[in-house]
């Protein structure tokens, strides 16, 4: 059985991932980071707070 084409697909699919997911992922989390020490450093608040501020919670 041949499986070029689904291993192709597959590639791209892990390629997408890559280049477009996982740096709007990482992009995020820079910017949660940058957030919260942000916020820490104008208040003395458990991380756990914070969690609820940032996310509207």
């Amino acid at each position: 059985m041949n499986m070029t084409p689904q291993s192709e697909a597959l590639y791209g699919f892990v390629i997408k991932t890559i280049e477009e997911e996982l740096v709007k992922d990482l992009r995020f989390l820079a910017n949660y980071d940058n957030t919260k020490k942000a916020i820490q450093d104008i208040i003395d608040m458990p991380d756990r707070l914070i969690d609820l501020f940032i996310w509207g919670a």
